[in-house]
């Protein structure tokens, strides 16, 4: 299989989406506008404690950090 730089366009023959496609709603539901803005900052409130409590692990798994 042949690698694409950033630079080539994706190929859609296949029928695959490749990362480097823009990113656009491949299933869009009719939400109204209040529900999917409270739906994408509950997303978006859940991957930012995901990130936080990453951070927090990594932190305390490294061998300098003292437990008390």
């Amino acid at each position: 299989m042949e690698r694409k730089n950033e630079t080539q366009q994706p190929d859609t023959q296949s029928g695959f989406i490749t990362p480097n496609q823009p990113s656009k709603n491949l299933v869009r539901f009719n939400y109204h506008l209040d529900n999917e803005s409270l739906i994408n900052r509950q997303i978006n409130l859940e991957l930012h404690a995901s990130y936080v409590y990453m951070t927090m692990a990594h932190y305390f798994n490294r061998p300098n950090v003292a437990l008390k």
